[in-house]
């Protein structure tokens, strides 16, 4: 389906290193925030570092889900329509 559309496969390309590079940040997030409760003593509640890198985190976390999410429904809503006449075109020829 690609190589007829060269668009297409430029934007998976795209999604393909998008999705890296998230997948990247999120473990050095994890690995950020693994350190900080490693490196913590006493009281982590008390600690405004590891506050700060925990709040940040979690925002940042977030973000990269947002933009996964909407990168995975721009994927999927071409092929929907592809499917929707698919459908369309198998009820014409089998009086659904």
């Amino acid at each position: 389906m690609y190589y007829n559309r060269p668009e297409l496969e430029e934007e998976r390309q795209l999604l393909i290193v998008t999705s890296a590079n998230n997948k990247r940040q999120l473990k050095e997030i994890e690995d950020k925030i693994l350190y900080t409760l490693s490196a913590s003593e006493g009281n982590i509640l008390e600690n405004e570092t590891a506050i700060q890198i925990l709040d940040s985190s979690k925002i940042l976390s977030d973000e990269i889900a947002k933009k996964q999410k909407a990168r995975n429904c721009s994927i999927l809503r071409p092929n929907f329509n592809i499917f929707k006449s698919f459908i369309k075109l198998f009820c014409s020829f089998s009086d659904c």
